[in-house]
């Protein structure tokens, strides 16, 4: 995704949503080898659990550098 410059953060964020509303995360790729100082396994294919949040980094050029987290609705805040 990052050859797409600037896309990249928007084309992120669609996959983040997708993720939550497919209830499915993404695996890794290119990790065949986990570093063992890692206190968690790399996912290798894509698992199916519900997922409540999300968080997108995107690091530019010249520092910029933002970050949205997204995170489902329980209704609670439409009152």
């Amino acid at each position: 995704l990052g050859h797409t410059l600037g896309a990249a953060g928007a084309i992120e964020s669609v996959i983040c949503m997708l993720a939550m509303l497919q209830e499915c995360l993404p695996p890794n790729t290119g990790c065949a080898t986990p570093d063992p100082a890692l206190t968690f396994t790399p996912l290798a294919q894509a698992a199916k659990v519900r997922v409540n949040a999300v968080m997108n980094n995107s690091f530019g050029f010249g520092g910029n550098n933002s970050s949205i987290i997204f995170g489902r609705s329980t209704g609670a805040e439409l009152g």
